[in-house]
């Protein structure tokens, strides 16, 4: 636990004190630390009040401020704790330190503060803890004891440890040090004693003047004294029991006196003292010290007890003397106190005897003054009451204002509460327009995007195949677009094939695109439309989709009718009629209620709000009404709103139908408010006898392959439930406004009483209208839709208007529908004729039913065909013959459509007049053949599906793989060889050759030998190459994947037929029991040797179809495989696809023989039926003739019963002969309607497997020629790819060729790859010298422009002569007359300069030398290195600016290297190239090594680094050709601001060259500076800028600053402290203090401004190249004058 506190306090805490385990109890004993603790965690406040002492009076202060911490923190902490902390027991500390620890942990993770754990904390413990701290620190100076104390304690122990030292062994070092020890007592007690008597003079004399100065005052009352004389008596017992104390101690000391003195007494110091003279004597010495040590201990002893002697002697003299003084102060009180209680007894004697005649006078004085009390109270009285009145008057105004000023803020109130709600209402409609925003965003981004992808997939399909985009393909990816499903499947498996995505398990978005695919192929199959239409050459009228089986259509009906009769709906109790069916709807605060109370008061229209309703309701239920509906309803809702949820929905409608229920009828009724969402919209509609069927989409056809040959009319969609609904609109600012003001006119209703709850309640009720207007507007556009788009009974009126104006607009649109409505009731025939009409109609087309199938048959037909090769004329004929006969049976068309049959003709069965045959059915028939039929569908639909689905996922498989094979042979063609190596290695050998030997002829043959056999080499690795591409693209092609996927093609159109076959096996079966049900007890059983079309084997035959019988396959039964592989075939073997025809000429076979067994059926059954007939024709005739003999015989033959008497035997044959005609009729009917049915289905079923047979052996073909092309396609590439390579050996060789014949060697690689040759510049085999160096850049010297060299050259002259940078006009010109003369004929100055004369030096030396013949040669440097850019001021304060940012201490100085980061104003020119000849020397940066001589001009290089004066640097550069406007730029420099005189010229802006410098003027000037100070001219009128005196001198002694201590002031310049004080006496004419800062335009007024200002010099620009060139011109002209 330790090592964790301690990581605690060393590392997270870092306190001021590095805690150890060892020390732990050390370190705390002061409690700093724990204080220290606290204080990190913000808990301790008063930590600066903690002491870091060891002392008692710091601890006792630092656990005195701890405790109320520790409490807060719920940490015990009291006296023993703190007592043990500071005696530093073991465990005290960790203890505490640890509960410390999880306190201040938890308080971390909880984030309490300790202002929040004060708040927190009962206000009835604060107080208890406030007691008990006193308690703890009354207790705590009780147990901790002083310093003093601990003092003595630890002195006395000393002491005790020291006496037992001497008693165990006594020495001689022992008796010194109590020796000396005694002598430093005695002479304390002696200064003692004479301070003591000291005092008692003092206090003698103090006693003696206050006797003197006492003052007699009366005796006090008795019990003053005997009080004073008690305390007294106490005082006096007190001292006495402290004198007799004193004299027990004294008796005490002198008999312990007389005892042995203890070694304690004796003193370190003086131990520490003897321990030297002990190390200096002897033994015997040491006995002698101690005998005289006894003998003045013994002494000073008796001395000390004489003095207390004579001590306590004086107390007791004084002590009399005190107490005599006493007596007799008291005596004389008593005596004055006497005296006055005489005096006082003589006057009441005086009084007695005068006291009648004194009332008397009392009572008149009395009555007086009550007269007038009472004439002041009347007046008073009146003045009160006016007061008063004056008062009312004053209040009644006041509260007149406060109520107006009250109004006004209320009314600012609510405008500031209107403006902030709309505000939030506007927030939230942006937040709603940005919803919908984003909405519309995503789906059109979604919409791009799917965009995207089927762009991508175009070109994808056209990257793979190289083809356009097949009709139903894109059909396929525009109906996935439209549903907006994605296009590319999702990537869930790595190394997947495509085409088998539906091997794997799905997610939802791609089983719904597979559903959509195979319902689109599913509906072009069964329509024979897209990829299924029949070719044109063989799309006639025999190969047309079939249409329906209206006979199976009828049987399918009958049947399911039969199984699931129709149930019918009990009928919805009706309502009475009412004249007004409507409801208002709006936003919160439209006016609904107020303007329907108007209109129910008006015209007596019943108003229903919901609200209203279900508190009538829950008042009913609450009143007891148990019986009622309505109570009934209220319980409902009571236990609802109970349980913490809202009313549903459904109790809301029902009790809004109740009170509706309880309207009279021909009334008029108003919804309020209601609906508000559209489930409640759907529930009122449904309530009141609507219809809420949503739009339902039409059942699909595709699971129900016999359709119902007269569908019923669906009935017209009843009228709406309401008759109108009217839409107040209004703006939700208009809300927010109405919200707010009805809100004030509430709180100003209300009392003071309800003030509280007003207000709490107009809180609530403004955060709920920015809710209540958005619930609104996000249930509105569902209820606007159902209301104005599927009812069309919405009607908008605005409601931003006045309130009457409102309900003028409400009363009209409602009376219109009363109006309406009347006229609607005042004329039913018309009415009626309208519903006979209709009826009419009706019947008319129930009874011609729409040829639905037809039209689908005849738009079918339009659409586009498939490409077709195969020939299909071998099925024509017998298919026609079929048709034939089916249509001369079914009396139809070879369409299927019916044709009309004569007058004097049967109908055709299936036909509009054809009745069909209903003869009752046993009841397990219907009941197996209905489901069984449902099956057989569902079966027919799902397989169908399934074939086509795998049919476009093969499609897919096999473009990717013609693809993928085409490129892997590509990156086959192009693998890596060994050319590249042999061609590396002999130009290595090549490049070995000396270059001596090369111009050699029998070298140059040996060479050309080498390489013919590089060269021969190089093709026998091509035609190595060339046969493994060869054997690459046989193995490719002999695979079996094209024998594969054509079976698997094959495979796929063999279950499409089986289907078919099935499907028409199960429809012959549920034909056959139907219609044998009818007349037969008993029905055949079903055959169970179905018709079952053998598989091709291939690998991807999975476990399912293990039924199916599979054939074999050929390995070599591919023609194109055959044909490419160039191998001849002895036998040819059978194609793949003569399967198709194979099986497709075995399902017409099997067709044929059931239609033909099911006839030959029928007809043995008619011969059997016709042949019956004729038995018992015979047996009628045998028993006429022998009737009397044979009549029994003849009775049992026909199993009839007994035979009646003879009367009535003729109309019994009758009816038995005309009830077997029936039977008969009957048959003969249900063979010719299942003969009509079978054809149909015949037909049809021939025409689907043809149209079968025909796209498989498309897709076949299909599949081969592609497969053939991409063969083809790597043999051309195979052939490109061998004759590129060739030619780049060819060109190789040429190459090398040369090389030899010139004898150079091949310096470049050669690099061979692939069928590429070329040579490698980057690589060079033969070493180059490396470049020389570039030179280093330099300065061209110029005609009349110095050098930054000679600069420098002048520079160091100049410096080495006057350091300080001032010279005289003699010196200056002596040495630049030196310098000339040097470097004459050396070319090492300009021109101008080598031919400088006397007069040129004389007149440049007058122009920098001021009034006291000085130079500034920096000046004459700056002018003699133009041309340079010249700033302006705007330029110069943001120059100083960065400067001032460089220098980051505001010591006034930078270093170079800031110099160099802070920009300068010289324009960044443009940089002239580096040239690309690395012997010329780089462009020299003039302006870059220009500012480096600046900086070596200005700076000063007394320090190490040097250090630039920025400041002064600048002053330099503020130089102007006006010395007037030079001194003000300096000035400008020296203050940061910008200076401007009213009537000074700008400034210089630039000199760009030396022939513009010499035509300087100062309107020039002028305009040049008049654009850049404009900008700062103008900030500078907007304020005053000012001047201080340290600014001043800094300008105006700018060359003092500079001159060293070794050149004195030449004679008449003024000093620093001579300027200082005439500017002190031009500010105080000016009427400024010297600390004072004056206006720069008051301050330049001054005419010793203006002379200043004037005589300027060293602030003048000089620019000494115009004497230069001036003197250059003239000699030019005087050339000329004598030529």
């Amino acid at each position: 636990m330790s090592d964790i506190l301690c990581r605690w306090l060393n590392e997270e805490l870092r306190l001021s004190k590095a805690v150890e385990p060892k020390t732990f109890a050390k370190d705390f004993s002061s409690g700093y630390l724990i204080g220290e603790v606290l204080h990190k965690y913000q808990l301790q406040n008063d930590f600066n009040m903690f002491m870091k002492k060891d002392t008692s009076v710091s601890k006792l202060n630092n656990f005195t401020r701890l405790e109320p911490t520790l409490h807060l923190l719920g940490i015990s902490f009291d006296s023993t704790t703190a007592q043990g902390l500071m005696q530093e027991k073991q465990g005290v500390a960790t203890h505490l330190l640890y509960q410390l620890y999880v306190s201040l942990e938890n308080k971390k993770k909880a984030k309490i503060s300790g202002t929040v754990m004060e708040i927190m904390q009962p206000t009835a413990n604060a107080g208890l803890h406030k007691i008990e701290h006193e308690i703890y620190s009354d207790r705590l100076h009780q147990v901790v004891k002083r310093d003093a104390e601990l003092k003595l304690q630890k002195i006395s122990q000393h002491y005790e440890e020291k006496c037992q030292q001497w008693n165990h062994g006594p020495s001689i070092l022992e008796q010194v040090q109590q020796k000396r020890q005694l002598t430093v007592q005695d002479e304390k007690r002696m200064k003692a004693t004479e301070k003591l008597h000291v005092c008692h003079q003092k206090h003698n004399d103090i006693m003696t003047r206050n006797q003197t100065t006492i003052v007699q005052v009366p005796k006090p009352p008795p019990y003053t004294s005997l009080l004073n004389l008690k305390k007294r008596q106490q005082q006096q017992q007190r001292r006495e029991q402290q004198a007799k104390t004193v004299q027990t101690e004294i008796a005490r000391f002198e008999t312990n006196r007389k005892k042995p003195v203890a070694p304690g007494f004796v003193s370190s110091s003086s131990g520490k003292s003897f321990t030297g003279d002990f190390l200096h004597g002897g033994n015997s010495q040491g006995r002698e010290v101690s005998g005289s040590g006894t003998k003045v201990i013994l002494q000073s002893n008796s001395k000390y007890i004489q003095e207390i002697r004579q001590r306590l002697q004086e107390n007791a003299v004084a002590c009399e003397q005190r107490e005599k003084r006493r007596d007799r102060f008291l005596v004389e009180q008593l005596k004055s106190h006497e005296a006055q209680e005489e005096a006082r007894r003589e006057e009441q004697l005086v009084k007695r005897l005068t006291r009648q005649t004194q009332q008397e006078q009392r009572l008149a004085a009395q009555l007086l003054q009550i007269r007038m009390q009472k004439e002041v109270i009347r007046e008073n009285r009146l003045f009160r009451e006016q007061q008063y009145q004056q008062r009312r008057e004053r209040d009644f105004q006041e509260a007149l204002e406060r109520e107006a000023a009250l109004a006004q803020q209320v009314k600012l109130d609510h405008a500031d509460e209107i403006r902030k709600e709309l505000e939030f209402c506007n927030r939230i409609a942006a937040e709603r327009a940005q919803s919908r925003y984003k909405k519309h965003f995503k789906s059109c981004k979604e919409i791009l995007e799917q965009i995207v992808d089927l762009a991508t997939k175009v070109g994808e399909y056209r990257l793979l195949t190289g083809n356009l985009i097949p009709e139903k393909l894109m059909k396929e990816w525009k109906e996935l677009l439209f549903n907006g499903l994605p296009l590319y499947e999702p990537i869930s498996m790595e190394g997947q094939q495509p085409g088998f995505e539906f091997s794997a398990p799905l997610d939802p978005v791609e089983i719904k695109k597979q559903e959509i695919l195979n319902n689109q192929d599913y509906d072009e199959y069964t329509n024979m439309v897209g990829e299924w239409a029949w070719p044109e050459e063989e799309a006639g009228e025999t190969n047309l989709p079939p249409t329906n089986n209206k006979i199976l259509g009828h049987v399918v009906l009958r049947l399911r009718n039969i199984v699931h009769p129709t149930i019918v709906e009990p009928p919805t109790p009706s309502f009475p009629h009412f004249m007004l069916k409507a409801c208002v709807l709006g936003k919160f605060c439209s006016g609904k209620t107020t303007c329907l109370a108007k209109i129910a008061e008006a015209h007596g229209i019943y108003v229903l709000s919901a609200d209203t309703l279900i508190e009538e309701a829950l008042t009913a239920y609450q009143n007891g009404e148990e019986l009622s509906i309505r109570a009934m309803q209220g319980g409902a809702a009571e236990n609802e709103l109970r349980k913490g949820i809202a009313i549903p929905n459904e109790l809301v409608v029902d009790i809004i139908v109740e009170a509706i229920r309880q309207i009279p009828a021909g009334s008029c009724w108003v919804l309020d408010g209601f609906p508000v969402d559209i489930s409640q919209a759907y529930l009122l509609e449904k309530a009141l006898g609507g219809s809420v069927d949503v739009e339902n989409e039409a059942v699909s056809s595709r699971t129900n392959l016999a359709i119902d040959p007269n569908p019923p009319t669906p009935p017209p969609p009843p009228a709406p439930a309401l008759d109108m609904v009217v839409l107040l609109d209004i703006p939700d600012e208009c809300v927010a406004r109405r919200a707010v003001s009805q809100m004030g006119s509430d709180t100003a209703v209300a009392t003071s009483a309800a003030a509280y709850t007003t207000s709490t309640e107009n809180i609530l009720f403004l955060a709920q209208i920015p809710h209540r207007i958005t619930a609104f507007q996000d249930t509105w556009p569902k209820l606007e839709e159902w209301f104005g788009g599927r009812q069309n009974i919405l009607v908008h009126v605005d409601a931003d208007v006045e309130e009457e104006e409102l309900y003028k607009k409400v009363e009209s649109v409602l009376q219109q529908v009363m109006i309406q409505t009347q006229e609607a009731l005042s004329n039913p025939p018309v009415e009626d004729d309208v519903v006979l009409d209709s009826e009419k109609t009706q019947d008319s087309s129930s009874a011609i039913p729409a040829p639905v199938d037809q039209a689908l048959a005849l738009t079918d037909q339009d659409a586009g065909p498939t490409e077709s090769s195969i020939s299909l004329n071998k099925q024509k004929d017998e298919s026609q013959l079929r048709e034939e006969s089916a249509c001369s049976m079914t009396n139809e068309d070879p369409q299927g459509v019916p044709k009309s049959p004569p007058e004097s003709a049967s109908p055709c069965p299936g036909s509009s007049s054809w009745v069909y045959v209903d003869e009752p059915l046993p009841p397990e028939i219907p009941e197996y053949l209905c489901p069984h039929w449902d099956a057989v569908c569902d079966t027919y639909v799902s397989n169908v599906r399934a074939v086509m689905q795998a049919l476009r996922s093969e499609q897919t498989l096999i473009n990717h793989h013609l693809f993928n094979i085409r490129e892997e042979y590509k990156h086959y063609l192009g693998r890596p060889d060994l050319k590249q190596e042999l061609v590396s290695q002999w130009q290595k050998d090549f490049n070995k050759i000396s270059d001596d030997m090369r111009g050699d002829e029998d070298t140059k043959a040996e060479l050309h030998q080498r390489l013919d056999d590089l060269r021969e080499r190089l093709w026998d690795i091509s035609d190595k190459r060339k046969e493994e591409d060869e054997q690459e693209r046989a193995l490719l092609m002999g695979d079996g994947w094209l024998e594969d996927h054509t079976a698997v093609l094959i495979n796929h159109h063999s279950r499409l037929m089986q289907v078919e076959l099935n499907r028409f096996q199960d429809t012959l079966c549920i034909l056959r029991d139907y219609y044998l049900g009818m007349y037969r007890q008993v029905l055949p059983e079903p055959p169970s040797n179905f018709v079952c079309i053998p598989l091709l084997d291939t690998p991807d035959m999975n476990d399912q179809e293990e039924s199916i019988p599979l054939l074999p396959r050929n390995p070599n039964a591919s023609g194109v495989a055959s044909k490419m592989n160039g191998q001849s075939q002895t036998e040819p073997a059978k194609p793949l696809h003569e399967k198709l025809i194979s099986d497709y000429e075995e399902a017409l076979t099997a067709i044929s023989k059931l239609v033909s067994a099911e006839a030959h059926l029928g007809d043995v059954e008619a011969k059997e039926q016709r042949e019956k007939l004729q038995e018992k024709e015979k047996e009628k005739a045998s028993a006429s003739a022998n009737k009397k003999n044979k009549s029994t015989q003849s009775a049992k033959k026909q199993k009839g019963p007994p035979s009646p008497p003879p009367a009535p035997s003729p109309a019994m044959a009758d009816e038995k002969n005309s009830e077997k005609t029936h039977n008969q009729e009957v048959r003969s009917k249900i063979h010719k309607e299942y003969a009509a049915a079978l054809n149909h289905e015949e037909h049809a079923e021939k025409v689907r497997i043809m149209l079968v047979k025909g796209h498989g052996l498309v897709l076949v073909q299909s599949l081969q020629s592609r497969a053939e092309q991409t063969f083809s396609s790597m043999e051309k590439w195979l052939e490109a790819h061998y004759l590129a390579e060739m030619k780049s050996i060819d060109q190789l060789a040429e190459v090398v060729r040369h090389h030899i014949e010139s004898g150079a060697k091949l310096q470049d690689e050669l690099v061979l790859e692939c069928t590429d040759f070329y040579l490698n510049g980057d690589c060079h085999l033969v070493a180059s010298l490396p470049p020389p160096p570039r030179p280093p850049p330099l300065e061209k010297p110029t005609r009349y422009t110095l050098t930054i060299i000679q600069l420098e050259s002048l520079y160091q002259h100049l410096f080495n002569m006057a350091p300080s940078g001032f010279m005289s006009n003699s010196d200056f010109s002596t040495l630049l007359k030196d310098i000339i003369s040097v470097n004459m004929g050396r070319n090492t100055l300009p021109e101008p300069w080598i031919n400088m004369n006397e007069t040129q030096l004389m007149k440049i030396a007058s122009l920098l030398s001021d009034d006291y013949e000085l130079i500034d040669w920096r000046q004459f440097l700056l002018s003699a290195a133009l041309p340079w850019q010249f700033p302006s001021l705007i330029h110069l304060l943001i120059v100083l600016q960065r400067f001032k940012a460089a220098d980051k201490g505001d010591t006034g100085y930078i270093n170079e290297e800031q110099y160099l980061q802070a920009e300068l104003w010289f324009s960044s020119e443009s940089v002239e190239p580096v040239p690309e000849d690395p012997s010329e020397p780089p462009p020299y940066d003039r302006l870059a090594n220009l500012r480096k001589f600046f900086f070596q001009l200005f700076a000063d290089h007394s320090f190490s680094p040097p250090h630039l004066d920025y400041v002064s640097m600048l002053q330099y550069f503020a130089a102007d050709p006006n010395p007037r406007q030079g001194f003000i730029r300096a000035l400008s420099v020296v203050t940061g601001q910008h200076l401007k005189h009213p009537s000074s010229s700008h400034l210089v802006k630039s000199m760009p060259s030396i022939e513009e410098a010499t035509e300087f003027s100062s309107s020039e000037l002028d305009g040049e500076y008049k654009e850049q100070d404009t900008l700062c001219a103008s900030s500078s009128l907007l304020v005053e800028q000012q001047v201080s005196i340290p600014a001043l001198l800094a300008v105006i002694c700018h060359r003092i600053t500079k001159m060293k201590d070794d050149n004195p002031l030449p004679p008449g310049c003024m000093s620093q402290e001579e300027h200082t004080k005439r500017l002190v006496q031009i500010f105080t004419e000016l009427g400024y203090r010297p600390e004072d800062s004056v206006p720069f335009s008051v301050f330049s007024q001054h005419p010793f401004t203006q002379g200043l200002m004037e005589s300027s010099v060293h602030h003048q620009l000089i620019n000494i190249h115009t004497v230069l060139l001036a003197q250059q011109d003239e000699g030019e002209a005087n050339g000329l004058n004598i030529s």
